[in-house]
């Protein structure tokens, strides 16, 4: 027998009422409530244990798809080359070419639920560069430094220290995430900090060591 006891969970006010408690206690008769609504809650209601069909609520409420638009990008040996490049050789393959493809991903539960999070932070967040800062560091955590730089009237640039991943740069170019204050624009700069040439005290590699970076603002 059940321990779960309806009639606690009404409040003063309508424990006179015979209807509403008529209609509480088929309720419970009918779903059984002590484990599903544990259930209930761990699956749907909880963001941070909700799975599957509970994040795409949560998804719903919030305003944000799992479903996201990414930007393919080319391997190597799809164009041309000098010899040593790893390219392909001449008649086999065109001139590099930056307008790469796009296609639809969608996220599994665990990044989903981290970017519900970070939605819904945004959705209530102040616009300053701490709150911007803090929201983008929790979504890229343990990946490298991030800045926030002011470029000019109205716009900023958010930088990476590393290179995003196809689906993180595509969460990264939402207008809707991270936040900004209205009408400021910005613009994402990726710099890979390992690998990339920079001058002393830049923390980046010296001559012969690194290239410049590739990598310009999106």
């Amino acid at each position: 027998m059940s321990s779960f006891n309806i009639d606690d969970t009404i409040l003063s006010q309508y424990g006179a009422s015979k209807r509403i408690k008529r209609l509480l206690r088929g309720f419970d008769e009918l779903i059984k409530p002590d484990a599903d609504i544990k259930l209930f809650y761990d699956n749907v209601l909880n963001i941070l244990t909700a799975r599957g069909v509970g994040l795409d609520v949560w998804g719903i409420i919030i305003g944000i798809s799992r479903n996201i638009q990414v930007s393919s990008t080319p391997s190597n040996t799809d164009f041309f080359g000098f010899n040593g490049s790893g390219y392909n050789v001449f008649g086999v393959s065109p001139f590099y070419n930056t307008q790469s493809g796009s296609g639809t991903i969608t996220l599994a539960d665990n990044a989903y639920r981290e970017l519900l999070l970070i939605k819904a932070a945004a959705n209530i967040s102040r616009t300053d560069a701490a709150s911007l800062t803090s929201l983008m560091e929790r979504l890229y955590a343990d990946r490298g430094d991030f800045y926030i730089v002011e470029a000019g009237l109205m716009k900023f640039n958010y930088i990476f220290g590393f290179y995003l991943e196809p689906f993180e740069l595509a969460l990264a170019l939402r207008r809707d995430l991270p936040p900004k204050p209205a009408g400021v624009s910005y613009t994402v700069y990726q710099i890979d900090i390992a690998n990339t040439f920079g001058f002393a005290g830049s923390n980046m590699q010296p001559f012969n060591q690194g290239v410049f970076n590739p990598i310009s603002g999106q």
